[in-house]
């Protein structure tokens, strides 16, 4: 019946998150991509947002801070990126579905303005040879911007402050960190 399988999407859901959390990133991913096939269910684009958020974890504790891996990293930035986009579009498609949406919007939005300034960041660090590195660092800080306007409009129309959200003041930091 359509309840039960509401149940089952809810009961996975968790169940994908709880791995996550414990840091059992690749079982999560499985987990997710089995949901979304298993349950035959419209998307559900929290699955793709714990996916980016899995796959960022994977990326960060392999990588972190140590730019001079990345030359040769099996992951890339865009991994997490390429799932982050995928869950904005769907929260942005089938938001009434959920509660917290426009929470759930601005912190994707923050999400991508960070990832975006990142990619342009670690591309930075790990060298400018050629100008499609050059061209991807300035596509990379126009996404970012993008992402940051419609983060800094949707959070003055919902009278949401950044005073209550310090972690939006690090993203446009760092972004325009990347810029100088």
């Amino acid at each position: 019946s359509e309840q039960e399988k509401e149940i089952i999407v809810e009961y996975l859901y968790v169940a994908c998150w709880a791995k996550r959390r414990n840091k059992q990133y690749n079982e999560s991913i499985r987990l997710c991509d089995y949901a979304q096939t298993v349950t035959e269910t419209e998307y559900d684009p929290r699955f793709d947002h714990i996916k980016f958020l899995a796959v960022f974890d994977i990326w960060f504790e392999r990588y972190g801070y140590n730019y001079s891996l990345l030359k040769n990293a099996s992951y890339s930035i865009d991994d997490p990126i390429k799932y982050c986009l995928e869950s904005y579009k769907g929260f942005g498609i089938y938001c009434s579905k959920f509660t917290e949406v426009e929470y759930t919007l601005e912190a994707l939005e923050n999400s991508l303005t960070y990832l975006y300034a990142l990619k342009a960041k670690t591309t930075i660090i790990t060298g400018l040879e050629n100008n499609q590195s050059k061209l991807m660092v300035e596509s990379s800080i126009e996404k970012a911007n993008e992402f940051l306007n419609k983060l800094k409009e949707r959070t003055h129309s919902n009278n949401n402050y950044w005073h209550e959200y310090p972690e939006y003041y690090h993203t446009e930091a760092l972004l325009r960190l990347v810029e100088i």
